[in-house]
């Protein structure tokens, strides 16, 4: 209970439920949008795909240096920031191109290695040793329930269309997506206002 009546907490745990739902809401909508808007076979999708999949395997490595060099909160709004242009770009460009989707990717999976390291080591920085434990399971559960919840939402509001879908029929997914990352970045600058004022308590031994 003292873990969950942390505000701090409460913030980094919504904010990375809003990234995994981006993150595998998008993974879901790209391959349906390749085969039925470009009529791309499989071959084909997972080419455009592998990109954005390799920067992620690479990112880890560079995202921790940032961290080190900038510190979580910067690096939390950098992720903000890729996450929120990832959205964007796949509303307004992927009816346009499908090498659009390939860059939109590329910023998606950046953006989410970024948030889901900075925001784990965050949880490690502001709670205190007895919590970090559960601290850190609890955010590990809301991942797999974000990334249930990616993949139901945009297959619930793709279904509102009937198939074979247009590049329109994407419009409303990738607008919910839009919507939910300024969500949280409206909380990231809540939560980078309040946490100047918090000091974190650890316990050392001596």
């Amino acid at each position: 209970p003292a873990l969950v009546m942390n505000r701090h907490y409460r913030r980094i745990v919504f904010m990375s439920y809003i990234g995994f739902t981006l993150h595998f809401a998008v993974l879901f909508l790209m391959p349906i949008m390749l085969e039925q808007v470009y009529d791309r076979g499989a071959a084909a999708i997972g080419l455009i795909i592998f990109p954005g999949a390799m920067l992620s395997a690479v990112a880890a490595i560079y995202v921790g240096r940032l961290i080190d060099a900038y510190g979580n909160i910067k690096v939390l709004f950098l992720a903000h920031g890729l996450l929120l242009t990832s959205a964007l770009v796949f509303f307004l460009f992927a009816k346009v191109s499908p090498y659009m989707i390939m860059v939109a990717y590329m910023f998606t999976s950046f953006g989410f290695s970024s948030l889901s390291s900075s925001s784990t080591n965050e949880v490690s920085r502001i709670l205190p040793s007895e919590q970090i434990g559960a601290g850190i399971g609890l955010k590990q559960q809301v991942h797999f329930i974000g990334s249930a919840t990616g993949s139901v939402l945009a297959g619930i509001l793709l279904e509102v269309n009937r198939q074979p879908y247009t590049p329109q029929d994407f419009s409303l997914p990738f607008g919910i997506l839009i919507v939910l990352m300024l969500a949280s970045n409206v909380v990231l600058m809540v939560y980078s206002v309040r946490i100047k004022k918090f000091t974190p308590v650890q316990e050392i031994d001596i």
